[in-house]
């Protein structure tokens, strides 16, 4: 007993001093300073922490290492002649562990006397001149509302919408769901997230750790050659890289669950890794019926990542993200009345998806670079939905299930290299091969004819025919299996004008065995340097093609095996000016004409009765709009954006004999999106210094901390088009009316989140903690209507207020 109070005594005077201490403790920044167009080292480049004294050179690989900084948030900068200077803002510089950065400097285009070259707060992806973003790591973190989803994060953009609160799926500028292609490190994450169906990229989780990301860019309109395969967007996801010198590591736990990052050296200092698990408490919160569905989720994810220099000039590269998640749903009784048939099934949906890539970068001396990239992806998802067990002892009845998989392994290599001052060419070939196969079936269900007395009760029932005379019975049953390759390859040049504006030719082939279908993509773009009144100008223009979903190719394989693939029109101008350093204020007007839309044949005519798994490629559409942000970086205090979207999104062309516009199904006209939020460094000020420690940890800590954050996001979106039912009396089912399709629109929408995180830094590790509100004012966004088999219609609503939290511990 004495020897367990004499620890516990110990371990208590040690926590104490660690609480209670002010050591100064201090970090270093580690980063790599190289020219964008080549990944060639920089040697000499300046780095500099801004507003300090803390800078250092790059050395002969273009590293650099500045020592002994505070513990805090900052801006810094990196600098050489003949290239603009770049400014990262929002380092945070962690007590004890480095933090790394990485640099990618541009050619300076102008070099004028007596004329100062700003420092660049907003470097652009250097072939996609418009409707671009990129995104540090500590924006996506720390966003109000975003919940530490990079997909939440990017949702706040004005040429992004969502499907509702409960999916973070993307869907850009009148495009779908399932548009938008996701990267990490150059490898595609076909479906990134957790509990989402083959229907959709979406669910209401990323599967990836925020706390892996280095940046992320994000293009929504005429991305250059080098992306292909998705119709709308690019979201081109940086990975951080292990630390060479040291280890380090981080846990994280929040109403999601618990992670643990870890990363360090390999053995000799070969190269480094990082590493992560996360684990959810998601059904603690379901428990709670705060999601607006009854439902116990869980769900698990790894990650891991190697980095390995061969030579000075060539690097291996190696990732592995695994993710595996189940729900068992009870028949969403929350919103059903006991009675129903569908209050008896219970459903459980188990989906598992594997992405792995293996990289080798070689670097062309001066000249540019290239990399070989092997890669995979699996995805399965499992459903099935019973009737509840009554009778003890006996099986359920499954009524409804699938078992689909999809996979694709295949290999790429990319090489850029630049001609002179002027000229910079890219080009790159891709191969892979894609197995899928698709399992589905419905229970038959009979359709009657039903017969009522004069008080509208039920008295008699008959099978309901059709023209021919036939029993009219609803089912579906597919099991197929295919598998197809395909093969790619793009090629753009950029040339410099003058040194004041720049061209960017290209053109990219892919070609899929299934369909047998080749096409052709052009890419454009075109910017300047500031002109007139500093304002740039910004074009593009590229046609993007998007193969139809393998589950619409299965579906009737007979009919659906040669559908065209869908191609998307883009046309994009813009113009930009910087109003200091930090601000920046961007307006574009966009148009897009879509062809070939693949749509269930049964919505080209007005039979009812007529569903079936045939779709036809004879959907035509458009989308126009005009887009306004402005944009505050961190630089001092504060940060945020405003934005304001005006669109017009429709589909043509649904029945080849009638002139038929609708909206299409993410029309929601005005978005308007405010977010923004003040840091405060209270550990900078001698009177916080002074406090006593046992206040600053205890009462203190709700309102002080060494840095806090105070922040929210507020969003309005038009109302969103639906197809209303018709209730069918004699058949007693409901029916969606052809003629009516997106004819009616839910109430607008708007939500108000906020944000406070905390930090407590000591000598060697820190403590942040954070409390986030979502829907702050409780605000009943609709997200769909229920149509119940007795006539009834109720409500689904969004999330309600939903106050959630958590705590990083880093070290």
């Amino acid at each position: 007993m004495r020897k367990r109070s004499f620890w516990v005594i110990t371990f208590m005077i040690w926590l104490s001093l660690q609480l209670f201490a002010n050591p100064g403790p201090t970090g270093k920044i580690v980063g790599r300073v190289y020219d964008a167009s080549t990944r060639s080292p920089l040697v000499g480049a300046n780095a500099m922490v801004l507003d300090t004294k803390y800078g250092a050179a790059a050395d002969i690989s273009g590293t650099f290492i500045i020592t002994d900084v505070p513990a805090g948030t900052y801006s810094v900068g990196a600098s050489m002649i003949g290239y603009r200077t770049q400014v990262k803002t929002s380092v945070v510089v962690e007590p004890g562990r480095s933090v790394e950065l990485v640099f990618k400097l541009s050619e300076s285009a102008v070099e004028i006397e007596g004329v100062t070259i700003r420092p660049d707060y907003f470097p652009k992806v250097r072939d996609a001149p418009v409707s671009e973003r990129s995104f540090s790591s500590e924006e996506i973190q720390g966003q109000p509302g975003g919940s530490g989803d990079i997909s939440r994060v990017v949702q706040a953009m004005p040429a992004v919408v969502s499907s509702g609160d409960q999916s973070n799926e993307i869907i850009v500028r009148g495009g779908n769901p399932n548009e938008n292609l996701f990267l990490i490190d150059g490898v595609e994450i076909p479906y990134p997230n957790h509990f989402g169906s083959f229907l959709e990229q979406g669910g209401p989780i990323n599967m990836l750790n925020p706390l892996l990301i280095r940046e992320m860019d994000f293009i929504a309109g005429a991305m250059p050659a080098r992306y292909g395969g998705r119709a709308s967007s690019v979201m081109d996801v940086s990975l951080k890289r292990g630390l060479k010198n040291e280890f380090a590591g981080n846990i994280d736990f929040g109403m999601g669950g618990i992670g643990v990052v870890a990363e360090g050296p390999l053995p000799a200092k070969v190269g480094s890794f990082i590493g992560s698990y996360h684990k959810s408490f998601l059904g603690l919160v379901a428990s709670w019926d705060i999601w607006g569905m009854t439902a116990v989720p869980y769900y698990d994810n790894y990650f891991g990542k190697v980095n390995i220099s061969l030579t000075p000039s060539v690097e291996l590269s190696a990732l592995t993200l695994y993710g595996d998640d189940h729900i068992d749903i009870d028949a969403e009784s929350n919103i059903l009345e006991s009675d129903s048939a569908y209050a008896l099934r219970e459903g459980h949906n188990n989906t598992s998806r594997l992405v792995s890539g293996v990289g080798l970068q070689t670097l062309y001396g001066d000249a540019g670079f290239g990399k070989l990239l092997l890669f995979g992806a699996f995805t399965h998802w499992h459903y099935d939905e019973v009737i509840e067990d009554t009778v003890p002892g006996s099986d359920p009845d499954t009524v409804f299930y699938y078992d689909n998989a999809e996979q694709s392994w295949g290999a790429r290599y990319d090489a850029s290299v630049r001609w002179g001052d002027a000229h910079e060419t890219q080009a790159g070939v891709i191969a892979s091969w894609v197995p899928f196969r698709y399992s589905m079936w419905v229970d038959p269900d009979t359709a009657y004819l039903y017969f009522y007395d004069a008080d509208s009760n039920v008295v008699d029932s008959i099978p309901l025919e059709d023209e021919e005379g036939n029993v009219v019975i609803y089912e579906y049953d597919i099991e197929s299996k295919a598998a197809g390759y395909k093969l790619g390859g793009y090629v753009q040049h950029k040339i410099t004008l003058g040194r004041f504006a720049y061209l960017t030719l290209g053109a990219r082939a892919d070609y899929f065995s299934y369909t047998e279908k080749f096409y052709v993509s052009p890419r454009v773009g075109f910017s300047t340097e500031p002109l007139l009144a500093g304002f740039s100008f910004n074009a593009g223009y590229g046609w993007h093609y998007q193969e139809p979903p393998y589950n619409v190719l299965v579906s009737d394989t007979a009919a659906n095996h040669y559908l065209v693939s869908r191609r998307s029109d883009h046309y994009v101008v813009g113009i930009e000016r910087l109003l200091a350093d930090d601000i920046k204020l961007s307006v574009e007007g966009y148009y897009k004409d879509i062809h070939n839309i693949p749509i269930p044949e049964y919505w080209t005519t007005e039979d009812p009765y007529d569903y079936s798994g045939v779709y036809v490629d004879i959907g035509e559409g458009s989308a126009k709009g005009i887009e306004l942000f402005l944009q505050k970086r961190y630089a001092r205090s504060w940060y945020g954006t405003l934005s304001y979207s005006l669109s017009d999104s429709r589909i043509t062309n649904l029945r080849e004999s009638q002139d038929m516009s609708i909206p299409a199904d993410y029309d929601y006209r005005h978005v308007f999106t405010a977010m923004g939020g003040y840091k405060f460094e209270f550990h900078r000020y001698d009177w916080y210094q002074n406090l006593p420690g046992w206040f600053k940890y205890t009462i203190g800590s709700l309102f002080l901390s060494d840095q806090a954050d105070l922040g929210f996001r507020f969003r309005y979106m038009g109302g969103q088009p639906y197809t209303p039912q018709e209730w069918e009396p004699s058949t007693r089912q409901w029916i969606a009316n052809s003629d009516l399709l997106n004819s009616e629109r839910y109430l607008d929408y708007h939500r108000l989140d906020v944000r406070w995180d905390h930090k407590f830094i000591f000598e060697r590790w820190s403590l942040a903690w954070y409390i986030e509100v979502q829907n702050v004012y409780n605000r009943k966004n609709v997200w769909w209507y229920w149509y119940g088999e007795d006539a009834t219609v109720d409500t689904v609503y969004q999330f309600s207020l939903f106050p959630m939290g958590g705590l990083v511990i880093e070290f």
